[in-house]
């Protein structure tokens, strides 16, 4: 049956066309599990429920027909939301006001979770009306857009808000609510000097709070409104601020600045600049980093991005540093991971900081990274440059995989770091001056010099596997130098190459296309991914034998089958690949696992929860998540120490 009834308790009871379960002869309840891709598209939509209806026998032409009559009964069930949303603005007058109640469904419709705010907004005596009431013009190509539809959606809404002096926004958020970290800032943007109302709600949360933080509200409103008329203002006259605006690609006289996420990036901006692109890659993070991030964020924000707002801020203080010269390099992603909104952010810091012509380089991991990558290398090749960036992640990955192999067993403290050191600074050398005839034999010394370090005996220390969120896994600032920590208390730790992330890209866009039909795009992919294996195995030869658990890491493929224990693989982002990988780590011997990530990192928390069904699967191998803010705890290094107790009584299966 299909339609949407007049008199729905919830504007989102999206309508369903389905078959009576007495009509399958089903008798016991029946789990049905897969993947229905919502945000694909209606071709892989349908399909997904097509393959999903396959297993209790219903047809295809079925399960289509009922999705157009679902479709239907929606769109017409939303008209009827917006007719009457009309009804009300035309009905009121110029100093009437109506509270626009910004929410999602699931908070602006469940009394359990809204704090009923709704009765409360009618016991003040105020017209409240849920935004999916107003008539909305948006825009997904704009530079202000979300890939969150809500968070296009709620931007739209403030832009309603702000052009009408009759409209006012009460905004509903949760403790920890990822997207809305960023979503508030873009909404505030929007919203320019016109005050709301935001309460955040936690199961800690009262009626008697919300009841006070209204009528306080509403007390501010009046204020202003009486002010203005005693001044004779004539509304607010709200002015929409300047388009966030992040670029493709840099022009010849600008410098690419790279945050200091890691090694990689200072061997990528000697690729840039082989290029003939002027770019740096800005100096480690430090406390100061922290202070300038922190103040230009809420602090809800991912730890990551309150570094790179705080490296990017200290940037701007150097003596003589000319922005209209200078170009901040941010890569993008279309989520589910909020890092795909730091350009946008960054972008509107340097507004707000005056740096109107400050650009941001964004480019978007999960599409069109290599064609803009290609763009930005213009000057010369720009598939040159593509690939002597990747030459130059793969073989940081080698000299660190190497450095944590050696540095645990050194006779010598220091010999491993400075053996680093050394390679790291020739290679730059070498990727600068675009002389690929040296990496060969450049290969051979960086094992030479690993070699000529004296060890002690090999098989006294217990391997640990380090996985979690890729930035604060790589910064040593960030993670409080975890992996020399953990090496103190006498662990040899091994941690998923930084290119593990672009073969898991490629992984990700190869199945995007494959459902979307589009196969020449997925044969692209599949042809890239081909020729970055191709220079992976020609660096890992030199390597062959040095490291006695492999030289390469095995194919995303295997990672991702072993993630699917615990989650499906249309669940895209790094939780998928920290679980996969730690239990890749164990059917390779390790005897612990620590999960890196920034405090409220929404992949992190995924991970945190399954840990315990890892530790299952794992027979019962110690495992611990570590949280990162940039404040530093007391108990982490008792945490740390428990942990090796742990870690050295651990009788692995492997070792029996």
């Amino acid at each position: 049956q299909a339609g949407a009834p007049d008199n729905a308790a919830c504007p989102y009871a999206q309508t369903l066309a389905y078959t009576a379960p007495s009509a399958l002869n089903i008798t016991r309840p029946l789990l049905l599990t897969g993947p229905v891709f919502f945000g694909e598209g209606p071709k892989p939509l349908i399909k997904s429920l097509v393959d999903l209806a396959a297993k209790i026998n219903i047809p295809a032409p079925e399960v289509k027909r009922a999705m157009e009559l679902a479709l239907e009964g929606q769109k017409a069930f939303q008209a009827r939301l917006k007719e009457k949303g009309q009804d009300i603005l035309s009905n009121l007058r110029p100093k009437d006001m109506a509270m626009i109640v910004v929410a999602r469904p699931y908070n602006g419709f469940d009394p359990g979770l809204n704090l009923r705010l709704n009765q409360k907004l009618r016991d003040l005596g105020i017209l409240g009306m849920p935004m999916d009431f107003l008539p909305l013009d948006i825009k997904h190509d704009e530079p202000l857009s979300h890939y969150w539809r809500y968070g296009q959606k709620i931007t739209a809404v403030a832009t309603a808000i702000a052009n009408d002096e009759r409209l006012e926004g009460l905004y509903i958020s949760n403790f920890g609510c990822g997207p809305d970290s960023f979503i508030l800032h873009f909404f505030k943007h929007v919203m320019g000097r016109k005050p709301f109302l935001e309460i955040e709600i936690d199961e800690h949360s009262s009626d008697v709070g919300a009841v006070t933080r209204l009528e306080a509200f509403l007390d501010s409103l009046a204020a202003r409104k009486a002010r203005d008329a005693a001044g004779g203002k004539k509304g607010l006259n709200f002015h929409p601020l300047r388009p966030i605006k992040c670029i493709r690609g840099p022009k010849p006289h600008q410098t690419i600045y790279i945050p200091p996420m890691c090694d990689h990036t200072k061997t990528m901006a000697a690729a840039f600049r082989a290029a003939g692109i002027s770019a740096e890659a800005l100096p480690e993070s430090d406390q100061t980093t922290v202070e300038l991030g922190r103040a230009q964020t809420s602090g809800k924000e991912c730890y990551p991005l309150i570094l790179c707002v705080g490296d990017f801020i200290k940037l701007t203080q150097r003596p003589g540093f000319d922005p209209a010269h200078s170009v901040l390099f941010m890569p993008s992603s279309n989520g589910p991971c909020r890092f795909g909104q730091y350009g946008r952010y960054i972008s509107l810091i340097t507004r707000r900081l005056g740096f109107d012509n400050l650009e941001v380089l964004s480019i978007d991991q999960t599409g069109g990274m290599y064609e803009a990558l290609n763009q930005a290398g213009s000057t010369k090749s720009g598939a040159k440059l593509t690939k002597a960036i990747w030459r130059a992640l793969i073989t940081v990955d080698m000299l660190q995989k190497a450095l944590f192999h050696t540095r645990p067993r050194e006779t010598t403290p220091g010999a491993a770091d400075q053996a680093y050191r050394e390679a790291l600074a020739e290679l730059e050398n070498i990727i600068e001056n675009d002389n690929l005839k040296a990496m060969g034999s450049f290969q051979a010394q960086s094992r030479e010099r690993f070699q000529a370090i004296r060890l002690k005996d090999v098989n006294t220390k217990p391997r640990v596997g380090l996985v979690g969120e890729i930035y604060v896994r790589h910064n040593r600032f960030a993670n409080e130098d975890v992996i020399r920590r953990l090496e103190a208390l006498g662990a040899e730790i091994e941690t998923p190459p930084l290119t593990e992330w672009i073969f898991y890209v490629s992984h990700v866009n190869s199945m995007r296309a494959n459902r979307q039909g589009q196969w020449r795009k997925r044969l692209v992919t599949i042809l890239t991914d081909l020729v970055q294996n191709h220079e992976l195995n020609k660096i890992a030869r030199s390597w062959k034998g040095f490291f006695p658990h492999g030289t390469t890491e095995p194919p995303i493929d295997s990672t991702v089958a072993l993630g699917e224990r615990f989650l499906h693989r249309s669940f895209q982002g790094e939780a998928i690949l920290s679980l996969g990988k730690g239990l890749e780590f164990y059917h390779r011997g390790a005897k612990g696992l620590v999960n890196i990530m920034p405090f409220t990192c929404m992949p992190g928390m995924v991970v945190g929860a399954l840990t315990g069904h890892l530790r299952e699967e794992a027979s019962g191998m110690p495992a611990i998540n570590l949280a990162y803010d940039g404040q530093s705890q007391t108990n982490t290094q008792a945490r740390l120490e428990a942990f090796m107790y742990q870690v050295n009584n651990f009788n692995h299966p492997k070792s029996q």
